[in-house]
């Protein structure tokens, strides 16, 4: 770098800010109704994180239900020639329960490991699946990449999920955002 010199009665940062926000990791949640996964993404690779809390399973989180319910299904004969089918299954509320329960785990997995905020979050997923998470957890991420995780080999999610970063990031109008929240905490000074 060109050297220089400059007298002033604050410090002259911005370079180094937008240096750090051009290299920036995330944490990026790959999720679905039946798992997710949490990876680091640094610059152009993508590596997931095995530990005691991630990857988890909806199974891992909510309960089978009993085997014994299907007993209570049965079927006859009606006099007209057709059947009829009585019982009680899962049916839709029991899902959308045992969904909401897993999203809620998935959340505080996110918010009590050691992940914290250290690096911002990316979340992977379908629109319905991202919806539903947002609105069960206090998760606030970075940035919602809408499409499903499943269906991709590891090198083609890695590529999908690095390119949109990286349009992310330069989206980000170059660290603008990160310098004015600099020059806002310098303001209040609340940063050295």
């Amino acid at each position: 770098p060109s050297e220089f010199a400059i007298v002033s009665d604050q410090f002259f940062l911005p370079t180094s800010v937008l240096d750090a926000a051009a290299k920036q990791a995330y944490f990026v949640l790959a999720l679905t109704w039946e798992g997710a996964k949490l990876y680091q993404a640094i610059q152009a690779t993508l590596e997931e994180i095995n530990s005691d809390l991630f990857p988890v399973s909806m199974r891992d989180v909510v309960l089978p239900p009993d085997p014994e319910e299907q007993l209570q299904f049965r079927t006859h004969s009606t006099g007209s020639g057709g059947t009829m089918f009585h019982g009680q299954g899962e049916g839709e509320g029991m899902i959308e329960s045992d969904r909401q329960r897993f999203l809620s785990e998935v959340g505080k997995r996110l918010q009590g490991g050691s992940f914290g905020p250290s690096l911002p979050l990316a979340i992977v997923g379908a629109q319905d699946v991202l919806g539903e998470f947002l609105k069960v957890t206090k998760v606030e991420p970075k940035c919602q990449i809408e499409m499903s995780p499943d269906g991709f080999s590891d090198s083609q999610f890695a590529e999908k999920v690095l390119k949109h970063l990286e349009r992310d990031r330069n989206d980000g109008a170059g660290g603008a955002a990160e310098i004015e929240q600099f020059e806002t905490a310098l303001a209040q000074n609340c940063a050295s």
